[in-house]
């Protein structure tokens, strides 16, 4: 893979999230316990071999950048080649592509979140002879608000649009791999055939021979709060979270050195992820803990993903929840929600007892 430029595409910004991306790009969203959504794609592209990677950011594009730095940790900190963030509108980067010296470019966008080798997928694209090619995957629920939808016509993908149009439609991953010279052309025309390079390619689908690569992995799209509940609480199946977690390779992110976490008396805690740093004396089931997580005694959490150095209170109770990074909960609160609408809490914010 070392002829393969990735371009991470952090622009779009599904209206589904509301809150959760008040402050942060889609990229930036915490995922899996203690990742950000940007780690399993970036994490793909190191362990694909890929050493040039740009970033496309846009609105709170400081959280992603504060996020991967330099991408020391995914080996893209490099006196040649390396990470790059590209902050201009898509046309204005055609510089970055013409002094790169790879012949093809894989791309992705920030919304769905995946972990693979992308080597098959070049195989795949010089032995069908394809100008582009298209991952999808069987995976239907939940829809997605916006996407790239396609049927497929003799092993080709045809009538590709930026919406479901019929029940034949199959929904792409909106990961695709080309030549450098056909993602030139996209490039070039965004912004006046359309917003973005896949608005683009809709335009001038006629064009280019592109073949549709099943992707059979795990794959979460992540468009709506409520997706985003659904896709993490997901991994707390041993099967997906296995398929993730315990494939070749490894999904990295940024390293932050924090005391294991701690389990006191007289904490139960079952059928949950946990990372380091939190300290625990609750009850909590089937549920996400991401870093530095305190919950005092008597509180009874289920169901719910509470970020980064969220604060629980004694004899709090929280079903259906989804609290962002320091938040906290005062002694005596009460927060349910239901697995069809569950409540979101943005950061900081202070939930008082009634």
């Amino acid at each position: 893979m070392k002829n393969v430029m990735g371009i991470y595409d952090d622009c779009y910004r599904p209206p589904g999230l509301g809150d959760l991306i008040k402050q942060r790009s889609p990229g930036a969203v915490p995922f899996g316990s203690k990742y950000r959504m940007v780690d399993l794609v970036l994490s793909s592209m190191s362990f694909s071999g890929i050493k040039n990677v740009g970033i496309f950011t846009g609105e709170y594009s400081g959280s992603i950048i504060n996020h991967v730095k330099a991408g020391k940790e995914w080996g893209l900190l490099r006196s040649k080649d390396g990470l790059f963030m590209l902050t201009s509108p898509y046309r204005e980067n055609l510089d970055y592509l013409d002094r790169s010296s790879e012949e093809y470019v894989l791309y992705s966008r920030s919304h769905i979140v995946y972990f693979t080798d992308y080597t098959p997928i070049k195989h795949f694209l010089h032995e069908k002879e394809a100008d582009i090619v298209l991952a999808y995957t069987h995976h239907f629920e939940p829809p997605l608000e916006n996407g790239l939808y396609f049927t497929m016509d003799e092993g080709k993908a045809t009538s590709l649009s930026m919406k479901k149009e019929s029940e034949q439609s199959l929904r792409s991953m909106e990961m695709l791999m080309m030549k450098k010279e056909i993602f030139r052309e996209l490039l070039e025309e965004s912004g006046i055939l359309g917003e973005n390079p896949l608005e683009v390619l809709v335009k001038k689908q006629e064009k280019y021979k592109i073949v549709p690569y099943l992707y059979k992995g795990y794959v979460a799209y992540v468009d709506s709060i409520a997706a985003y509940y659904e896709e993490n609480m997901s991994l707390l199946e041993e099967r997906l979270w296995e398929d993730l977690f315990k494939g070749p390779g490894s999904i990295i992110t940024i390293r932050n050195d924090e005391a294991p976490t701690k389990y006191l008396s007289p904490s139960n805690v079952r059928n949950t992820l946990v990372t380091e740093g939190c300290i625990l004396k609750g009850e909590i089931e089937n549920s996400m803990l991401f870093r530095g997580v305190k919950v005092k005694s008597g509180s009874k959490i289920r169901n719910s993903i509470i970020m980064q150095k969220a604060e629980i209170g004694r004899n709090v109770v929280l079903e259906y929840c989804i609290l962002d990074k320091d938040v906290k909960v005062e002694s005596g609160a009460k927060v349910i929600g239901t697995p069809e609408e569950p409540i979101f809490i943005g950061k900081k914010v202070v939930v008082e007892a009634e």
